[in-house]
């Protein structure tokens, strides 16, 4: 009698085993899903680098829109640390922001460690200026491709006084002098052919949970750090160098007295 009871028992034993098992992999994936949809950065960021970059708070990453065919890169597509910023034209500390990523251009960019993408978030109540000028550009982009996109961004930059000050006249007689085909500009621009593009920019931004300019994303094979405000060259340098895992000594002293993360134009603006 005991030999039949110990009979079925084994087996039995096995399959609740087999599911309390099964139980606690389902569950612990879907703690992990749950985490995840919160998450304001993903892989592990190094101490160091979280004291330079500052990640932000509150932003799911996980809906950042991958780097794809409708971004404009400034950079080799196949480059290691790739940079996601979102800016308003006439934002002042993105106009900062932007005068630090040229002055890291040449170490970084150039050289093919680093690539940068813009993606358009005029903040409408307070620049109203800042759509239209994104509008130029994309029709800059549209008639003379990609490196005349780029020079009229850092041309739009240098001269705006930034808070709605420049006088959108500039926009056509800048792409003059670029060498873009007037017609074909003031035509496309009239026609507003990019704005829902530029409307599909904002949502993003929305759903990413983005409350200002600029907020920049720094993506790795490993990495998404997300960072809202302006960061120094000194800052972006120290970063890059981390993540690139070269002259880390550097990097190390310079992430000791770092120049600060300047804060950029916060907003309530963006539904």
């Amino acid at each position: 009698m005991e030999e039949k009871q110990s009979s079925w028992l084994v087996p039995v034993a096995i399959v609740i085993c087999i599911l309390l098992i099964g139980g606690a992999v389902y569950f612990k994936d879907k703690t992990n899903a749950n985490t995840g949809n919160n998450a304001s950065s993903t892989g592990a960021v190094p101490t160091q680098l979280s004291q330079i970059l500052k990640p932000a708070e509150g932003v799911d990453v996980t809906k950042l829109r991958p780097i794809d065919g409708t971004d404009k890169l400034r950079g080799q597509a196949n480059a290691p640390i790739k940079v996601v910023v979102y800016t308003d034209l006439e934002c002042p500390a993105c106009k900062y922001f932007h005068q630090q990523l040229k002055t890291v251009e040449a170490k970084y960019v150039t050289s093919g460690q680093v690539a940068i993408s813009y993606r358009d978030l005029p903040l409408d109540q307070i620049h109203p200026k800042s759509r239209t000028e994104f509008l130029a550009a994309e029709c800059v982009k549209e008639v003379g491709g990609v490196d005349k996109y780029w020079q009229f961004i850092d041309k739009i930059f240098e001269i705006t006084p930034s808070n709605n000050g420049l006088d959108v006249a500039k926009l056509g007689e800048t792409a003059k002098e670029l060498g873009i085909d007037s017609k074909s500009f003031n035509s496309c621009v009239s026609s507003k052919k990019f704005a829902a593009d530029i409307e599909k920019s904002v949502q993003e931004a929305t759903a990413l949970g983005i409350q200002g300019t600029p907020f920049f994303v720094v993506i790795t094979k490993d990495q998404t750090i997300p960072v809202y405000g302006a960061a120094p060259a000194e800052a972006l340098s120290a970063a890059f160098d981390i993540l690139l895992g070269t002259d880390k000594t550097s990097a190390l002293e310079a992430s000791s007295t770092p120049a600060g993360i300047v804060a950029g134009t916060s907003t309530t603006v963006i539904q």
